[in-house]
């Protein structure tokens, strides 16, 4: 081993380890602040379970990085079933654990130590942060948040996850959806009214089938509507009658047809054709947030049609008890 002074008075020192890797590997520590560094000739480090190869990148629990998915990340972490992956504080015992990333929070002020003060009602826990340059500087596009529900005590710890993104014209995220301490998933509308539609679950070709909208309405955009029922007049306001006349042309005039998804052959459905929908009332039509080649996807709404049929149902029970009666009093007289 050789130890050498590099420069008289703001060099770096540099020891020089034979056959440490296969090949010489030389650890050189600066004078004044700086990066140590650690290398071999063949530009390659082996520390053990730490390693650092020709590419720069950090590998943990592993000598080469993995190829197999694409694109080498600088940073790679490892295990297998009878090594224990753990970036973070603890050991375990197991030996059936997977790579471990960890995000510790420790109120005490030192790393590794459990004791201190407790977590206050929505302190950070942990923090993933996805940033990138916008071209002037640094900025968070997205993030993932573990924060305290509420304080944490002894044994009780309640936690909630966010999930951010950045919308199109912002500089900073903005919590998109919530996974609380109770399990309760909460899901934020967009920023924007452009679009009435914040909650859609689509198929792989991207094509919706189930969709919420801004008013709390549940919309199936190929299988039948849902509305919600909140009931109480004290909720709700610009109350009205449905047109009796476009409720009676609309039950009389939409055709029921059966027909099959092109991506659900097999099966028959019955409901309508929004064409035709359009055809009798174009009011009923909603645009949907899918598009395909032709444009568009649009839907109806089944709801709103529905409660022209019950309107239109009410009108004949109507004016059935009253030819009832005209057919009654009709029958007396001619008796």
């Amino acid at each position: 081993m050789s130890i050498k002074l590099n420069g008289a008075t703001s060099g770096s020192v540099e020891l020089d380890v034979p056959d440490a890797i296969g090949s010489d590997l030389s650890v050189t520590i600066p004078a004044t602040a700086g990066d140590i560094v650690v290398k071999g000739t063949d530009g390659s480090v082996d520390l053990g379970d730490v390693n650092i190869d020709s590419g720069g990148r950090l590998l943990v629990g592993t000598s080469s990085a993995f190829t197999g998915l694409g694109q080498v990340p600088k940073f790679f972490l490892a295990t297998t079933n009878s090594v224990e992956g753990d970036i973070g504080i603890g050991q375990f015992a197991s030996t059936n654990y997977g790579a471990h990333l960890d995000l510790i929070r420790s109120n005490s002020g030192t790393i590794g130590q459990a004791t201190g003060g407790a977590i206050p009602t929505n302190n950070t826990i942990g923090n993933i942060r996805f940033i990138g340059s916008d071209s002037v500087t640094f900025r968070q596009g997205a993030g993932i948040t573990a924060l305290a529900d509420q304080l944490w005590a002894s044994g009780d710890c309640p936690t909630r996850l966010v999930f951010s993104t950045t919308a199109d014209g912002a500089s900073s995220p903005t919590e998109r959806m919530r996974i609380d301490n109770t399990g309760q998933v909460i899901i934020k509308a967009p920023d924007s009214s452009t679009t009435s539609v914040f909650f859609a679950l689509q198929h792989n070709n991207g094509v919706g089938k189930v969709q919420l909208d801004m008013g709390g309405n549940v919309r199936a955009v190929t299988t039948s509507g849902i509305q919600p029922i909140v009931s109480e007049r004290r909720l709700k306001t610009n109350i009205d009658s449905i047109d009796l006349d476009q409720a009676w042309t609309n039950a009389k005039d939409i055709p029921w047809r059966t027909f099959e998804y092109l991506d659900n052959l097999g099966t028959e459905y019955t409901g309508h054709i929004v064409d035709e929908v359009e055809a009798v009332d174009p009011s009923l039509i909603l645009p949907t947030d899918q598009v395909d080649d032709q444009g568009t996807i649009r839907t109806y709404d089944n709801a709103k049609l529905n409660a022209m049929r019950f309107v239109a149902l009410q009108e004949a029970l109507k004016r059935i008890e009253a030819l009832e009666a005209e057919v009654t009093a009709l029958k007396g007289g001619a008796s």
